[in-house]
């Protein structure tokens, strides 16, 4: 696939063009294994950041991605790598050189046709040093992955736009998600998924006085879904996160302290 996409927003630029040139081809190498690749070139046009400064960008992104099934076994991959400048139109401000990845791991096992168990690993950047003329973070087009429900959008609420964060990291620091997964079919109308995850920030948050951490905490994922009909699934999720000091730093108060959260959402998916 070739592709040409151009986008305008008068809310996000100053009313110009953002323009992305899109190649991408996927390959079946054999029954059991699937390689693809992509690449993406942006052409952003300025943009103000929260001090009013103007900037324009251009950045290039490169992946790969890779599915493997082979008996009880499966796996998928996906590695993508940001390049690019950021120019500032203020001649006093340094330019910025672009240099960031994302790693995203899934192993799991078939422990029979209804069950089955996955670990996955996923490495977002982040800028550990803005003074540096690096920017090592992270910049999402749109990544969707599944990293839980009390910060993501692996949730119900999120076909309502009602998450934390809807890139995979937080700011500009990253993120780096730990997670033991399982997934069962209990019947043809009935299905249960579950989670246990470790959540940090790839560098330290240091969004209160004097203080760093980047533990988020270990969150506790369930979901379930009974399929009404072939239009129709009823959705239920909920989630435990045991808060870790790093996410004091989330937090809109310097006085807050960690306590744990947790959370219960409902609803009907109709597709057609």
């Amino acid at each position: 696939m070739v592709g040409w996409y151009r986008g305008e927003d008068d809310k996000i630029t100053n009313g110009g063009d953002n323009d992305y040139f899109v190649i991408k081809t996927n390959n079946k190498l054999n029954k059991n294994l699937s390689l693809g690749f992509f690449s993406i070139l942006t052409n952003l046009d300025e943009d103000t950041t929260s001090a009013s400064d103007a900037y324009d960008a251009d950045y290039y992104y490169l992946g790969v991605n890779g599915k493997f099934n082979k008996g009880n076994l499966f796996g998928n991959c996906d590695a993508i790598y940001q390049g690019g400048e950021i120019d500032f139109e203020n001649a006093g401000i340094e330019d910025l050189d672009r240099a960031a990845w994302l790693g995203d791991l899934t192993l799991g096992y078939k422990v029979t046709d209804k069950f089955k168990l996955s670990v996955n690993f996923l490495y977002v950047s982040g800028d550990d040093n803005p003074n540096d003329g690096d920017a090592e973070n992270f910049d999402s087009i749109d990544v969707d992955v599944k990293i839980g429900t009390i910060f993501f959008k692996d949730t119900i609420l999120a076909d309502c736009d009602r998450t934390i964060s809807d890139a995979p990291y937080f700011m500009d620091k990253g993120l780096i998600n730990y997670a033991v997964q399982g997934e069962y079919q209990i019947n043809k109308k009935n299905n249960l998924r579950a989670a246990v995850r470790y959540l940090t920030t790839a560098e330290d948050l240091e969004l209160k006085p004097n203080e760093a951490d980047n533990d988020l905490g270990y969150e506790f994922d369930l979901w379930y879904t009974y399929n009404l009909n072939k239009h129709v699934d009823l959705r239920i999720d909920a989630a435990y996160l045991v808060a870790g000091d790093g996410a004091d730093h989330l937090a809109a108060s310097d006085d807050y302290e960690s306590s744990n959260i947790y959370k219960i959402a409902s609803g009907i998916k109709i597709q057609f």
